[in-house]
């Protein structure tokens, strides 16, 4: 399945609607390997791919998005060994996350993230630092309790490589490290058309049995994957083992879920691009105004796919004071922020994740900006099954 040039980045906006305009692309494909369920891009450049302070992926200024990052500590806390231990968390963004697993269990952190900007970020403890560079297992002075990475495993051109590394480098010594790893669910993406989840900054995209085979490989043990975020994540706990491990072959059935369902996603694609594009154009010949709330991954590539010019789609709507008037890369819509939306009095508002559908609803209504909000969820919202959820506020 081929999606032609897409932005090399989704999270990093522009500060002009010309630079926007002409931000990078890449090839963006998609194959499925059949003997372990993983989805991979073969066109995908490491090259073009390099995270600086400029990126900017934080969902924290979702109340939603809070409660589900706190459940996710609190668990980490109550399950793992980690109470006054020491926590490494790789690609830990500007900290909040590891911010608050510090403090709950009363551990030392130390993240490592090269889009670090302490202006951006809560005010850390002093038992929490974070490095702005990449991460390397050789630069941990002290044997971490519990290592963290969320939402970095599908950004890496080689994945097994990294965890295998990993597993090298604190395989043996005294007692366990564990692990936690967070992903997005690739067959949920596939069940739900939510095609708004394919981007360029991702090389790989796990089901659920491809993390379990790629952890297996590495040689991680008493591996616990969960599906989380109402199905959109996948979570892995595991350990690194005491003694080095014989790799194990792909486990992955021949008539899985996923084999079924990415025969057909590149005809879905196409329509649920067609279908969306029809009824953005007639709300708009209509005389309504239009926007898109989120301008993260999501919300990018729904502009993009779209091809949306401005006069079609003229904002997009976020949370995050940091993407507050700057530009989508690729079709230069500007970002405003929720308030904003009292002047602009959009007719139409086409929310891209389902997730957060009941606090714009209430922010909406408490702007006083009475509007219809859409719901792309792919699939669910295409034209053609009839399906979209709508709710006027």
């Amino acid at each position: 399945m081929c999606m032609g040039n897409v932005p090399v980045f989704c999270n990093v906006l522009l500060a002009s609607r010309s630079q926007a305009c002409s931000a990078a692309t890449g090839q963006l494909e998609l194959v499925h390997c059949r003997s372990c369920d993983l989805v991979f891009n073969p066109r995908f450049d490491p090259s073009l791919v390099e995270y600086t302070s400029g990126y900017e992926n934080s969902l924290y200024h979702s109340p939603c998005f809070r409660d589900y990052a706190d459940q996710v500590v609190q668990d980490l806390v109550d399950r793992m060994a980690i109470r006054n231990g020491f926590v490494v968390e790789i690609g830990c963004g500007q900290g909040e996350f590891l911010k608050e697993l510090c403090v709950r269990a009363g551990a030392r952190g130390l993240g490592f993230d090269p889009s670090y900007d302490p202006g951006r970020g809560p005010d850390l403890p002093d038992s929490v630092s974070i490095r702005r560079e990449l991460f390397y297992s050789q630069s941990i002075e002290t044997r971490p309790d519990l290592i963290c990475c969320r939402h970095v495993l599908e950004h890496l051109h080689q994945p097994a490589e990294f965890l295998s590394q990993i597993v090298e480098e604190f395989t043996g010594g005294d007692g366990r490290v564990a692990v936690f790893f967070e992903v997005p669910n690739a067959l949920w993406v596939l069940e739900n058309g939510s095609i708004w989840d394919v981007l360029y900054e991702h090389h790989t995209y796990f089901t659920l049995p491809a993390l379990q085979w790629v952890f297996r490989q590495a040689g991680f043990e008493a591996l616990d994957v969960r599906q989380t975020f109402g199905g959109q994540y996948l979570t892995m706990t595991a350990e690194i083992p005491l003694r080095s491990h014989i790799p194990s072959p792909p486990v992955a059935e021949q008539g899985s879920a996923v084999v079924t369902r990415f025969s057909n996603f590149g005809e879905e694609c196409e329509r649920i691009i067609s279908d969306w594009r029809d009824l953005v154009l007639e709300r708009v010949s209509c005389g309504k105004s239009v926007v898109v709330w989120g301008a993260g991954s999501k919300g990018v590539m729904f502009l993009n796919l779209l091809n949306a010019s401005t006069d079609e789609i003229g904002h997009i709507v976020d949370l995050n004071p940091a993407k507050h008037g700057r530009f989508v890369p690729g079709t230069g819509q500007k970002v405003v922020a929720p308030v904003e939306l009292t002047e602009i009095q959009p007719d139409v508002i086409i929310v891209m994740n389902p997730l957060y559908v009941d606090e714009i609803r209430a922010m909406t209504k408490g702007l006083g900006v009475e509007t219809e909000l859409l719901l792309a969820c792919g699939i669910e919202t295409s034209k053609r099954k009839q399906t979209q959820e709508r709710a006027s506020v």
